[in-house]
């Protein structure tokens, strides 16, 4: 049997990439939907709704769908709501962080 592949969510150590700190941002200044984040980030929403399953499953967001009804007469298909979790909140500021770390190192920021 081959070995079990390493899915990026197993390590906790993982280091956000960018578009993962810009999703994770949005969420945190009151984004709610995939698109809203697109919207605020210009990440497309083949980047966006993987990002937002990954964080997830790692806990990073939490989601819940949509009341049909309220949706339905908004005429509109239910969406999914995503929150940041405290653990998220965490691992963002970390990596802004180390961002801005970076940022330093190459005389990006004054």
């Amino acid at each position: 049997m081959p070995p079990r592949r390493r899915d990026r969510s197993d390590d906790e150590t993982h280091t956000l990439s960018y578009n993962e700190v810009l999703v994770l941002q949005a969420l945190a200044t009151g984004c709610r939907y995939g698109f809203e984040v697109m919207s605020v980030t210009g990440i497309s929403a083949g980047t966006v709704y993987p990002i937002l399953r990954r964080c997830e499953a790692r806990g990073h967001v939490s989601s819940e769908r949509e009341d049909e009804e309220d949706a339905h007469q908004q005429g509109r298909p239910a969406r999914r709501l995503h929150r940041i979790t405290r653990e998220g909140r965490s691992v963002l500021a970390r990596a802004r962080e180390e961002l801005l770390e970076r940022h330093r190192a190459l005389g990006l920021t004054h």
